[in-house]
């Protein structure tokens, strides 16, 4: 029988960034004057900001 072991090997749950997301959309809401009809713009802006320090698989 052959058995593996691995080192130092970190297993990383999945983090829930929805949170912060939100957060992050609705100061980008606040920053244009409250004027509505972008929401989802500023959902996918700060989504890209939010996960572009995210480690790539």
């Amino acid at each position: 029988m052959i058995k593996w072991r691995v080192l130092n090997a970190v297993v990383r749950k999945p983090v829930d960034v929805t949170p912060q997301i939100a957060k992050r959309a609705y100061e980008l809401y606040e920053q244009r004057g409250r004027q509505d009809g972008r929401a989802v713009q500023d959902w996918e802006q700060a989504e890209r900001e939010v996960r572009k320090d995210e480690p790539h698989k």
